[in-house]
């Protein structure tokens, strides 16, 4: 007969579990039990939840089936610790809930559940915690891509590109080992971007640096440093020259070739400057032989025999600090002593009426107090490459139209030439600003005659410079095309532009004293080519840089309506002109 004690005891062990199954119905925690056949004997709402479990499943669903994936382990935890008994903990895991892809931490210890090795299972969900951390890391990633890339073509930036050619500095290893770095310039790259706008020079900047990212850089590092500069750098085991001219060639062949933008086509070239760090030698640091790279890029620009690339050499440095100077000290004239800035004048003169002069053209000098007469050849061409060129150009216009009323017994009756740059032309202020001028001066706009050479008529955007060009003849003026014949222009343009006057190149008139007989008569016969279809247009023809007699007499024989050349005048300030 039962005393009564053992009912009791399962009474108590019943309200236990009962207790147990209602603690861990209340917890706010997901928590599971797996059984050691590797099924889930128990799962609190919490784990149903988070694991999207229905009721019904539990007890007896694979935890297989769960879907539960420790995917930085070879094998489930759970499992090595219904084998082993080995607790774990903070194992991550995903699952795929219907909130979506979700993150769990997980904790286990083994318990024997009626005899049988069992595990509990804890889980939290950091779901949130781990999508915070993925967002620092990938904003840690992108802000470190960003260090070293440029935003627009993807391509290394000026810190990445100093990192790279630090690199490659260190790969240096055998004596014929070499690293090279080419300074790519965009020719002609200002005057379209300037002419068609921002948003075409970006997709001009974008597609060159796909295609040289294309062409070399599965065995150089390309980058962009703003602007349209590129570099690139590679390591050279041997054969530098037959390299360097690989390497030039390739990056001419991916630049040169047609840009299709939104129905037009485009093309530009490229100028490229070189510099080499030898294995070996004491090579400059990776900063030093970049600025070495674009120093001999300069070089490339203003040198054609150094075509198709130029190699730095030491006295490059010295020519480069010449013209920081002659730039500082050529804005500062401007800005506080324009008076440094002064214009000789250059008679045209009619060959078929005895000399006759009938135009000056206005030449910029500049006397400086310690430079002393620096050439316009010299500080011309570096006001080109900056905006300092259209501070010169609005100096020049307000101050030989002042003289030039200013002098009527001497200019009565002629015409003053200025010459302007394409980049003045494609400013749309520049034909507001020249009428501006004319009316503050008072100078007849008949008596102005806008110069432009051909080699800038001929680069960039015709349409664009054609509508100005419109506006200067609108006004009255008269424009001259200078150094005709040599630029890339042929005779439809003559007819397409509105062009009152052509200046021959004076590369002919040279020919026709200096070359040999054969020569000579060539020169003379181009000149007279020029001067026939130019009358058969309408158009007036100057042959420039006359000097000699024998000169004068093959222009006069070409057809030349008019000539300008020490032969008939040397360059002289107004005042001194009689």
């Amino acid at each position: 007969m039962s005393d009564g004690r053992g009912d009791h005891a399962d009474r108590g062990d019943e309200q236990a579990g009962r207790r147990a199954a209602h603690v861990l119905a209340a917890m706010p925690q997901p928590v599971i039990l797996v059984g050691a056949d590797g099924r889930v004997a128990m799962a609190n709402p919490a784990a149903l939840h988070v694991l999207n479990l229905r009721s019904a499943s539990v007890p007896g669903i694979p935890l297989e089936d769960v879907g539960i994936d420790f995917a930085a382990t070879e094998s489930s935890p759970i499992a090595v610790c219904a084998r082993t008994g080995e607790a774990f903990d903070d194992q991550v895991a995903t699952i795929v809930a219907s909130q979506g892809r979700r993150w769990l931490s997980c904790n286990g210890r083994p318990i024997a559940d009626d005899g049988a090795a069992a595990v509990v299972v804890t889980i939290t969900d950091i779901t949130e915690r781990h999508r915070e951390t993925a967002r620092l890391e990938w904003d840690a990633n992108r802000f470190e891509w960003q260090a070293f890339h440029d935003d627009l073509t993807d391509l290394l930036n000026r810190a990445g590109t100093l990192t790279a050619i630090g690199e490659h500095l260190q790969k240096l290893s055998a004596p014929e080992d070499c690293v090279a770095v080419h300074y790519v310039d965009l020719d002609g790259f200002g005057m379209i971007n300037d002419g068609l706008g921002r948003a075409v020079g970006d997709d001009i900047l974008t597609t060159i640096g796909g295609r040289l990212r294309d062409a070399l850089g599965h065995t150089a590092a390309v980058g962009r440093l703003g602007g349209d500069d590129f570099v690139v750098v590679e390591l050279i085991r041997d054969d530098l020259r037959d390299r360097l001219d690989h390497q030039a060639a390739r990056i001419r062949d991916a630049i040169d070739q047609p840009i299709a933008l939104d129905g037009r086509t485009e093309r530009v070239s490229a100028s490229i400057g070189v510099a080499v760090a030898r294995h070996g030698a004491d090579h400059p640091a990776p900063l030093d032989l970049l600025r070495d790279a674009e120093i001999a890029l300069y070089e490339a620009r203003t040198n054609t025999t150094v075509r198709p690339y130029a190699w730095f050499r030491p006295h490059y440095r010295s020519d480069r600090l010449r013209r920081q100077r002659i730039e500082y000290e050529l804005r500062n004239s401007v800005k506080s002593d324009p008076g440094q800035l002064y214009f000789d004048y250059h008679p045209v003169v009619d060959v078929g009426r005895g000399h006759e002069r009938v135009a000056l053209e206005a030449l910029m000098r500049w006397r400086h107090p310690k430079l002393g007469q620096v050439s316009p050849g010299e500080f011309i061409t570096i006001a080109r490459r900056s905006d300092l060129i259209e501070q010169l150009g609005a100096h020049l216009v307000d101050t030989t139209m002042r003289e030039f009323v200013d002098n009527q017994a001497t200019t009565d009756g002629l015409v003053l030439s200025l010459n302007f740059t394409r980049r003045e032309l494609a400013d749309r202020h520049f034909v507001p600003r020249l009428q501006l001028a004319l009316g503050d001066s008072g100078l007849v706009p008949s008596r102005l005659c806008v110069e432009i050479s051909e080699r800038d008529l001929a680069a960039g955007d015709a349409k664009g410079i054609k509508a100005t060009m419109t506006s200067i003849r609108d006004l009255g003026c008269e424009i001259a095309v200078d150094d005709f014949g040599t630029g890339g222009m042929g005779l439809s343009d003559l007819y397409q532009m509105p062009i009152t006057t052509v200046k021959t190149a004076k590369a002919f008139v040279d020919e026709m004293e200096d070359g040999a007989a054969d020569e000579a008569d060539r020169a003379e016969l181009m000149v007279t080519g020029i001067a026939s279809a130019a009358h058969a247009l309408g158009i007036t023809v100057v042959a420039e840089g006359v000097e000699t007699s024998r000169q004068a007499a093959a222009i006069e024989r070409a057809g030349c309506d008019f000539a300008q050349g020490f032969f008939y005048a040397f360059p002289q300030r107004l005042v001194d002109i009689d």
